[in-house]
C-alpha cells in the first residue's frame, strides 16, 4: 500500500500522465479469490481517501498551471484530452460568487476581490476534479436515468408553483433566466446529472462495494422462499347480521370513546380594524428624512442606473496573435474578417453590462476605462490573452431628488404608519 502511494506521488511530480484507469489498476487486489478482511477493506478505503486528498492538496499548493497546462484555445485547463472550457469556468465562478454574496450580503465580493482571495483558483480546481470524476465514471460505465434526474429536480422544491405547490417548468425557467450566468434548462439538468453520477463514484471509492451479509440472506430468501396458503371464501349471505345494541351497551361505548363525542374549545374574538388613511394626516415627514432616504437608495442602487458598456472580447492563444488581431482591428477591418485572418473563434459579446458581469476583473477594468471603438490587449489572471473592442457606452443616470420627493415622502409616511400600527 505504501509503495502504491509513493508511486502515484512520483508519477504526479514527474509530470507523467497518470490516468484514473492506471490508479485503479494499482489499487486493485491482485487475488480476487481470497476473502477481503476488515483490515484489507480499511486499508483500501484509507488508500483511496489519501489518493484523492493528495490530488486536491497538490492542486491547492502548486496551482493548476503546474499540473494542467492549457495549450488550446478557449480552455481554462486541459485534463488529458478533456477541456475545462472558459465558458464553464465563467458560469461556475459566477455561481460561486453569487452564493458567497448571498451568505454574506453585508460584505459583498466584487470580481476583483474574489480573484484576490483565490476564489477563481478554487473554482478551477473544483472543475478539474469534476472532470477527473467524470472520466472515471465513463471508465466504470456509471450512469443515471434521465427520468431520475428530472424527478430529483422536482423533489428539490425550488420551482414549485405558489398556488398549486407542485413543480412548474415555467417557474424553473424563470428562475434560471434571473441568474447572471444565463444557465439554460438543459445545462441545469446536465449539472444535476453529473453531480449524481459523480456521487455514485465517490461513494464507491470511499465506501467500497462489499455486499452486506444480511442483504445477501434477504435477497436469497426473496428469490427462493416458497409458502403454502389456504384460502377460505364465503359470501355476505353467510354472515349473520349483528344484534341491535342495548341502551347499556351504547352508554358504555360512548363513555369509552368520549373524545369522539365532544366539541373542541371555542373562543370569541373582537377585531379592531385600523386603516392607514385614518392616521395618515397625523404622520409628518421632514426634509432631512427625505434626503437620507434618497441618499440610501442611491447608495444601494435602488434608483438611477450604473454605466454600462458593450464590447467584444477575443481570446487569443498568445500575445503575438493578439497583437496581429489588434493591428487589423485598428485598421478598420471587420470583426469577422479580422478574427478569421488570425484563425480565432468568434469573440464573446458583452451587451450593456456592468463591470461585475464580466468574469475576469482585468478585462472588466480595461473595458470600462476605454473609449468607443478603442482596442486593447489584456492578459488574464489565468494567463489567457484577450483583445477588447468597445462598441458602445451608456452613461450612468442619477435622478434629482426633486423628481422623487413625493414618492419618497409617501414611502416614509407608510413606514411610520406601519410602525405605529404594529408596535
Amino acid at each position: 500500500m505504501q509503495v502504491c502511494i509513493v508511486l502515484i506521488v512520483i508519477l504526479w511530480h514527474t509530470s507523467i500522465p497518470l490516468s484514473l484507469e492506471t490508479i485503479r489498476y494499482i489499487m486493485e487486489d491482485t487475488d480476487y479469490t481470497k476473502p477481503k478482511t476488515r483490515t484489507s477493506q480499511f486499508l483500501r478505503t484509507l488508500c483511496v481517501t489519501i489518493l484523492l486528498g493528495l490530488l486536491l492538496v497538490s492542486l491547492a499548493i502548486w496551482g493548476v498551471s503546474d499540473a494542467f497546462r492549457p495549450n488550446t484555445e478557449n480552455a481554462a485547463a486541459l485534463v488529458g484530452k478533456e477541456k475545462v472550457l472558459l465558458s464553464d469556468f465563467s458560469r461556475a465562478f459566477q455561481n460561486e460568487l453569487s452564493a458567497a454574496n448571498q451568505q454574506n450580503p453585508q460584505n459583498r465580493l466584487t470580481n476583483e476581490r474574489a480573484y484576490q482571495s483565490g476564489m477563481h483558483q478554487n473554482v478551477l480546481n473544483g472543475l478539474i476534479t469534476q472532470v477527473l470524476l467524470q472520466l472515471d465514471a465513463d471508465f466504470l460505465g456509471l450512469g443515471v436515468n434521465r427520468r431520475d434526474v428530472r424527478q430529483y429536480i422536482e423533489d428539490l422544491g425550488i420551482a414549485n408553483n405558489a398556488i398549486t405547490g407542485k413543480f412548474d417548468e415555467a417557474v424553473l425557467t424563470e428562475k434560471l433566466s434571473q441568474l447572471r450566468t444565463g444557465q439554460t434548462r438543459s445545462q441545469f439538468e446536465d449539472d444535476i446529472y453529473n453531480a449524481l453520477r459523480s456521487q455514485q463514484n465517490i461513494d464507491a471509492l470511499l465506501a467500497g462495494i462489499s455486499v452486506p451479509k444480511h442483504y445477501g440472506y434477504q435477497f436469497h430468501d426473496y428469490l427462493y422462499e416458497q409458502r403454502n396458503v389456504s384460502l377460505l371464501s364465503f359470501t355476505a349471505q353467510a354472515i349473520k347480521p349483528a344484534p341491535t345494541p342495548t341502551q347499556e351497551e351504547l352508554t358504555a361505548f360512548i363513555v369509552k370513546n368520549i373524545q369522539a363525542f365532544q366539541l373542541g374549545e371555542r373562543r370569541r374574538l373582537t377585531i379592531l380594524h385600523i386603516d392607514p388613511s385614518d392616521i395618515a394626516p397625523d404622520v409628518q415627514v421632514n426634509e432631512a428624512e427625505i434626503k437620507d432616504l434618497y441618499d440610501l437608495k442611491l447608495k444601494t442602487k435602488k434608483i438611477g442606473t450604473d454605466e454600462t458598456r458593450s464590447f467584444w472580447q477575443f481570446i487569443a492563444p498568445d500575445e503575438a496573435i493578439a497583437q496581429k488581431l489588434k493591428q487589423s482591428l485598428d485598421k478598420g477591418t471587420g470583426i469577422e474578417e479580422a478574427r478569421k485572418e488570425v484563425g480565432l473563434n468568434a469573440p464573446i459579446a458583452y451587451e450593456n453590462v456592468r463591470p461585475d458581469a464580466v468574469t475576469d476583473p482585468d478585462a472588466a477594468e480595461a473595458g470600462f476605462t476605454m473609449q468607443t471603438s478603442e482596442t486593447r490587449i489584456v492578459q488574464s489572471a489565468l494567463g489567457t490573452w484577450y483583445v477588447l473592442l468597445v462598441s458602445h457606452i451608456t452613461p450612468a443616470t442619477k435622478p434629482e431628488i426633486t423628481e422623487l420627493v413625493d414618492t419618497l415622502r409617501t414611502e416614509l409616511q407608510n413606514e411610520k404608519i406601519a410602525e405605529i400600527i404594529y408596535t
